[in-house]
């Protein structure tokens, strides 16, 4: 009688630890627990069913309040002593007491370990019950789990279609078994990339869960909810935001707000609400998330630290570096100590912070952080895990933007050829690998292989996504940047595909969308090229406007457009609201992301410029060598952008008649070019070029005894940094896209 009351309280009260108590109760629970457990071994001894379910519920409750290695240290000892009792492995919680053990392995990442048990208990079990038992199938089931999460996709796929085979043959078509086999195989369809063949097996699985369970049953929302996030992956975002709302309305209404399946729901339309470009109601929905998690949870749980990461994302896109920072670096630390230094999740969150320091041009610590990871990831997962490939990747950006453009493309090559042999010429990974590859020559101007490349991205995921698809979009503004990079031999090209994707834009993702918004801005840019200054004008305005409705008037993209507008009005002969204009986005800058930010440069650059062109020479001087030292402090001497400030000085230098000045650092920059880029390379040639004049200028200024009037030459150049956004991520992966490219 005392047995059977325990049992069904043990039960009842089980469902209630997991699903319907927040940390501290949790906590309360656990060591009510843990007396229980200690009196019923008393009772009935320590390896009866009941003390043994009662130290299963204990691993269970102490994985909920995130102490994930405790209940690992549990669950060996508990396996450890049943092998040596009189039954050994032929207890009969055994079995379990592994596949408990298992969960520990898989929640610390220590995946090699977790597929040695399966694989070990797999063989045991074939021998003992044959091939055709629940447990084997179950086994297989989270065998392929396993191989999932290390990215062994083929060995995860090929067991999928056996357990599906074996589940049919034994249960069914429509057995709770044979729904989950369904499902496992979509999953690994969909990690890779073959999202029609994942879809069908969703749509597949939500038709029999509805005639099995019903439409509102737990199975049949979860299903649901792994269909949204197929649309979205597909690029229909608004069928993916329905389905989501839908899905989370039907949870909140059956368990309430505060269930762990309404909170992932939740998440998951909060990042359909990102791909969209409706950050404010993101922001909002993670926040809400985050801090019922940290209230449920513990602020130290799993799905709170994966929460943090997600709002720190979203920050990240609206421009809020140092918020992300914090909450990066908040989330890294309780991640160390929660699962250690090397833990998958770890390293995620290490690549986030380095993501958030790139952002802010703090470019060494990226680096540092970025190294740290991909080494770890290369001990723990090898080099041909996608997750490694993922922080190759992230390094191979940082050495971009510093510049040292040798190393990334070296990288960016290797990652590439990896990705191909791995993943397939057409996996989303691949492709996002050929337009990092394609941003890395674009950087060296190497505009064959750019274009080369931008265009075989491009018909690929035209012949695979669809035209209208965002990344093919993307890819499609790519291209056309490159054209227009190309001169005005090909800017034809360029404006009639910009209009293309720009309207295409607007009918599919909508006007007010990032995306659309950045292929304004290249198509203004385009027109600035082509000194067609009044159609510059109206469309940087028509962008300003929209970016400060829709991101506010300090989001770092509306400043990168307010400072394109300048430029157009300074080219419209309208210096005083030109001048106005820059120094408003300088001052905002400045304060927003810092005087140092790479953005603050480039508009300090531009009003120098201005002020060559009306002869204010002090003030040009003043500012270029503000700009030229910071740059040499923060990027390095031989960081492109560091060589562009020398170069303007010089040219400024030589406007004076000050040529002896000129010469000296142009010889500086021509010999650190040609050592970092080359002798062929546009930029030293460029420099070259500049030196020629200057020694021209200095014997015709000997021969004649003047120096010529610095105002009778064009106005110096800015520097040409490019700016650029990137596409979103998922929602618990470090930034990994390519960029969507906009010039200046």
């Amino acid at each position: 009688m005392h047995s059977a009351a325990t049992e069904g309280f043990l039960n009842s009260v089980s469902l209630i630890g997991k699903y319907k108590l927040g940390g501290a109760q949790k906590l309360e629970v656990l060591k009510n627990y843990e007396r229980e457990a200690k009196d019923m071994a008393g009772e009935f001894g320590e390896f009866h069913f009941i003390p043994l379910t009662l130290q299963k519920i204990i691993g269970e409750l102490l994985d909920g309040l995130g102490r994930i290695e405790e209940a690992k240290v549990l669950r060996m000892r508990l396996r450890d002593q049943i092998m040596d009792t009189p039954d050994g492995i032929h207890h009969p919680y055994f079995i379990q007491s592994n596949l408990e053990l298992v969960k520990s392995y898989l929640r610390l990442g220590e995946w090699k370990k977790a597929e040695a048990l399966q694989i070990g208990l797999e063989r045991a079990l074939n021998r003992l019950f044959g091939a055709q038992n629940p447990m084997v199938l179950e086994i297989t089931s989270q065998l392929a789990t396993t191989y999932r999460m290390q990215g062994l996709w083929e060995e995860a796929m090929k067991l999928d279609v056996r357990v599906l085979e074996m589940a049919k043959t034994m249960f069914g078509e429509v057995h709770p078994i044979t729904l989950r086999s369904v499902q496992n195989l979509a999953a690994t369809y969909a990690e890779q990339g073959r999202w029609v063949e994942a879809r069908e097996l969703f749509e597949q699985a939500m038709e029999m869960s509805s005639k099995v369970h019903g439409q509102e049953h737990r199975s049949s929302l979860c299903i649901m909810d792994n269909l949204t996030l197929i649309f979205r992956e597909q690029g229909q975002w608004k069928e993916a935001e329905k389905r989501g709302v839908r899905v989370v309305g039907t949870y909140t209404k059956i368990y309430g707000p505060e269930h762990p399946d309404t909170l992932i729901s939740m998440e998951n339309l909060a990042s359909t609400y990102r791909y969209e470009g409706r950050w404010t109601e993101a922001e909002d929905l993670y926040m809400q998330v985050m801090e019922t998690a940290k209230r449920m949870l513990g602020e130290a749980h799993p799905t709170t630290l994966k929460c943090i990461n997600n709002l720190a994302v979203i920050y990240r896109d609206q421009g809020l570096w140092k918020e992300a920072e914090g909450l990066d670096a908040e989330a890294l630390e309780m991640k160390k100590k929660s699962f250690g230094h090397d833990h998958p999740s770890t390293l995620i969150s290490m690549g986030n912070l380095a993501s958030s320091y790139r952002q802010q041009g703090r470019w060494e610590e990226a680096e540092e952080l970025d190294v740290q990871a991909m080494d770890a990831r290369m001990k723990l997962h090898g080099e041909d895990h996608p997750d490694t490939l993922t922080a190759m990747n992230n390094l191979a950006t940082t050495y971009r933007k510093r510049g040292m453009l040798r190393k990334a493309e070296e990288l960016d090559v290797r990652v590439l050829e990896t990705r191909r042999r791995v993943l397939g010429l057409e996996h989303s990974d691949t492709m996002v690998s050929m337009g990092n590859l394609a941003a890395t020559y674009r950087s060296q101007k190497r505009w064959k292989e750019t274009e080369e490349m931008d265009m075989q991205v491009t018909e690929m995921r035209k012949r695979l996504l669809g035209r209208e698809h965002p990344t093919t979009l993307i890819s499609m503004n790519n291209l056309a940047v490159t054209y227009q990079q190309q001169g005005p031999g090909r800017w034809m090209e360029a404006e009639e595909l910009f209009k293309h994707v720009m309207e295409l834009s607007k009918r599919v993702i909508g006007q007010g969308h990032p995306y659309t918004l950045i292929t304004m801005d290249s198509l203004a840019s385009l027109f600035c090229s082509q000194r067609r200054w009044k159609e510059t004008e109206g469309l940087f305005q028509q962008v300003v406007e929209t970016r400060k409705s829709v991101c506010g008037r300090e989001d770092p993209a509306t400043l990168s457009s307010m400072n394109d507008l300048a430029l157009a009005l300074w080219k419209l002969g309208r210096s005083k609201e030109a001048e106005e204009l820059f120094t408003q986005v300088m001052g905002l800058r400045k304060r927003v992301i810092g005087q140092e930010h790479a953005s603050t440069l480039t508009t300090m650059d531009y009003l120098a410029a201005m002020f060559c062109s009306q002869g204010r020479w002090k003030d040009a001087e003043e500012l270029f060598l503000q700009v030229m030292e910071t740059r040499k402090r923060v990027c390095g001497q031989e960081h492109p952008s560091t060589l562009t400030s020398m170069s303007n000085l010089a040219s400024m230098r030589c406007k004076l008649g000050r040529s002896k000045e000129a010469e000296e650092l142009f010889v500086q920059v021509i010999e650190t070019r040609k050592r970092v880029f080359g002798e062929a390379h546009p930029d030293t040639l460029s420099a070259m070029s500049s030196l020629m004049c200057v020694s021209r200028s200095q014997y015709r200024d000997e021969a004649s005894g003047t120096a010529e009037q610095a105002t009778s030459r064009r106005p110096c150049t800015p520097d040409k940094d490019r700016q650029h956004s990137t596409s979103p991520a998922p929602n618990t992966k470090d930034e990994r896209d390519e960029e969507v490219v906009k010039p200046t």
